[in-house]
């Protein structure tokens, strides 16, 4: 049989910019394609093959921390999957599978495409009281002529033979191969002007000052002014290559208890461009479990598991020494004259700065011989009863911890770990060698209570409930952020700056994302109209207890203590830091509530020709909590110094507390092209089905 499907959808969001609350709605067109196959041409052996193109278009600025219209860029996304699998019975004992499959996904026109210095991207620092840390203004990030491309393939089989003895009991015992491969092609260039300046705006008042053409004003002071000067190799390509085997028998030892024991090894190898090779590794991981029937009527299941997994490889991180993804990086300070504004030419002169760091990935960048994935241990234990034939309630327990994060170490101030770089016969001076290692000392762990019940209190009406009760999700590693895979810490970092305690700079405590509660309850009822059709509805409730945020100032200098500590660090000037004045996470946002209503209305037309409307109306009572807000500091300059010369306190700005985004709020839903409605929503649809 064959199936095929098109949809076009086109939403525009009215997104106003942060901090400017210029006015700006954000376009999303999606182009969606789909044909689908299917065929048994043989007893027992059925062969699939899938196509799918989904492409978006978009205008909107270059990032949600983007704060003024001259961001905006308008950028393509391609991308394609091809899959074809088989499915074959060989013998009354032996099953077998294989699937290939193709994938194919790029960033196209993302970025800016003027080399004129003046157009280039700015980044804040948030040194100014009133300015936050990290916004974006004057021109689109990324350069449009280097497009990005993200690829993978897949080959993969696997055969299960089921084997049933008088002592041991039954096994479906299952063997498998993948080889699995990603492919990242692009340089990362950030800017077509190979600048980014990092400098504050001026304030009129508490919002940025603008200029003519809408956008803020910068703000040029020696000492803290700084130009980046990205140099990118455009096509470079880096390659990893994951294949795996893996075993597994699930093991029915009698009729209430089972086993399930398994192991996979996983070898990895990455290439890049000039013949590089990032991480070579071997990985064996387990996969056990236990189940028991407590009362041999299978009403009331015990389980328990053990597993080992291990992490992604991710093209972010093992590109590293590589020039796929990771341009070369000159850091600059500024040194002229103070000055404002896009027309003050000393801001833009490079006479006016001075060299103060840099990276350069094939010459400073180190991984270790032994460098692999983190890998997770998880345990879990459940514990589910069926209520008659009506439903069923499960609560699990569950508890994870990782070790051996990939981590960058700047650890050794000799000669031996510095590098000298010289680029078309200038010297650049010398920066400090960066080693990836595995470590330990980066924490993250969690431990929560899934709670889950089904009931049907008719044969058209029926209740569900789903309650997450997090206890732990702490750690001194928040680990990756939007944009940001396979980000590192301070930890590891000039330790003798540090003085060997990085608290200050990486605190313990509670994730960004930690929740105490989340709840969701639903209920279904279907109604049948005979010859009128079929109306179905259902309600939701949402329940999202406060996520947590941190009194924490970025982007701080080293003070004068820690710079005398330096026993002879290339860059340590270039150094900047966040200072946390308290536990990590030690501050809650707030909860929020939410009512979701749904109706699908059907009727039979025409032999299997049905029209349908559907009607969606979410967040019914117009929750608008502010479930996120600007949580931005600065250390308060009256306050007492440390040991280490840094301010013990802070002050909260005027904009702290306030709304950045429509992404503080509650949100409401996506459309079908992924776009986020925020606030009270009502959706409409209908279509017809035969």
């Amino acid at each position: 049989w064959f199936f095929h499907a098109g949809r076009h959808q086109s939403t525009s969001t009215p997104t106003p910019f942060q901090q400017t609350g210029i006015a700006n709605n954000n376009v999303n067109k999606n182009d969606r394609l789909e044909f689908k196959a299917t065929a048994t041409p043989l007893a027992n052996h059925t062969f699939q093959g899938q196509f799918i193109r989904n492409q978006t278009a978009q205008g909107q600025p270059t990032f949600g921390f983007s704060i003024d219209p001259s961001t905006i860029i308008e950028r393509t996304l391609p991308n394609q999957l091809a899959v074809g699998n088989w499915r074959g019975v060989l013998t009354d004992k032996i099953f077998a599978t294989a699937q290939v499959s193709r994938r194919k996904f790029s960033f196209e026109n993302s970025g800016g495409t003027s080399t004129n210095i003046l157009d280039s991207p700015f980044l804040t620092r948030g040194f100014t009281s009133g300015v936050p840390s990290f916004l974006h203004f004057n021109s689109p990030y990324f350069d449009a002529t280097d497009p990005e491309s993200r690829n993978n393939r897949q080959v993969t089989g696997s055969v299960s033979y089921f084997l049933t003895t008088t002592a041991t009991g039954s096994h479906d015992i299952k063997l498998g191969y993948e080889n699995f491969q990603t492919t990242r092609i692009g340089g990362n260039s950030q800017t077509a002007t190979d600048y980014v300046f990092q400098t504050d705006y001026l304030l009129n008042g508490t919002t940025p000052a603008l200029d003519n053409s809408q956008k803020p004003i910068p703000v040029f002071t020696p000492g803290f002014s700084r130009i980046q000067n990205w140099v990118a190799t455009r096509g470079a390509q880096l390659d990893i290559t994951t294949q795996s085997v893996f075993v597994n028998d699930h093991w029915a030892f009698n009729s209430r208890l089972s086993f399930d024991l398994g192991v996979r090894g996983e070898f990895v190898r990455s290439e890049a461009t000039g013949g590089i090779v990032g991480v070579d590794a071997t990985t064996w991981v387990p996969r056990l479990g236990a189940s028991f029937d407590l009362t041999g009527d299978g009403t009331t299941i015990l389980q328990a598991s053990y597993a080992r997994y291990a992490g992604k490889y991710s093209e972010a991180q093992i590109g590293r020494n590589t020039a796929v993804g990771t341009p070369n990086l000159l850091l600059y300070e500024y040194r002229g004259p103070a000055g404002q504004g896009l027309d003050f030419a000393p801001g833009f002169s490079l006479a006016n700065y001075a060299i103060i760091g840099g990276s350069f990935p094939l010459e400073s960048v180190f991984f270790a011989g032994d460098l692999r994935s983190p890998t997770t241990d998880e345990f879990t234990v459940a514990l589910g009863r069926q209520l008659g034939d009506k439903g069923l309630v499960k609560a699990t327990f569950q508890s994870r911890s990782i070790s051996g994060v990939i981590e960058d170490f700047i650890d050794d101030p000799s000669a031996n770990g510095k590098v000298s770089v010289t680029r078309n016969g200038i010297n650049f001076g010398s920066f400090d060698k960066v080693f990836w290692r595995n470590s330990d000392v980066p924490i993250r762990d969690y431990a929560a209570m899934v709670l889950q019940s089904n009931y049907r209190l008719t044969s058209r009406w029926s209740v569900d409930a789903h309650w997450t009760l997090q206890f732990t999700n702490n750690g001194n590693f928040e680990g990756e952020g939007t944009n940001t895979p396979g980000s590192s810490s301070f930890i590891g970092d000039r330790p003798e700056i540090f003085n060997g305690n990085w608290d200050k700079q990486n605190a313990q405590g509670r994730f960004n994302d930690f929740q105490r509660h989340k709840v969701r309850a639903w209920t279904t009822y279907g109604l049948s109209l005979g010859r009128f059709g079929t109306l179905d509805s259902s309600l939701i409730y949402r329940f999202n207890s406060a996520q947590t945020y941190s009194l924490a100032a970025t982007g701080q200098p080293l003070s004068a203590i820690q710079l005398a500590r330096n026993p002879g660090y290339a860059n340590a000037t270039s150094t900047s830091q966040t200072i946390f004045f308290d536990d990590r996470g030690s501050e809650s946002f707030k909860a929020s509530n939410q009512v979701d209503l749904g109706v699908l209305y059907q009727i039979p037309l025409w032999k299997s020709a049905r029209p349908w409307l559907k009607l969606e109306y979410y967040n019914v009572f117009n929750d608008q909590s502010l479930v996120l807000f600007n949580t931005a500091v600065t250390p308060d300059a009256t306050s007492p110094l440390d040991a280490d010369g840094l301010r013990t306190g802070f002050v909260r700005p005027a904009i702290f507390g306030t709304a950045r985004a429509n992404g503080d709020y509650p949100r409401a839903t996506n459309t079908p092209g992924g776009s986020a409605l925020y606030a009270r929503t009502f959706l409409m649809s209908f279509g017809l089905r035969f």
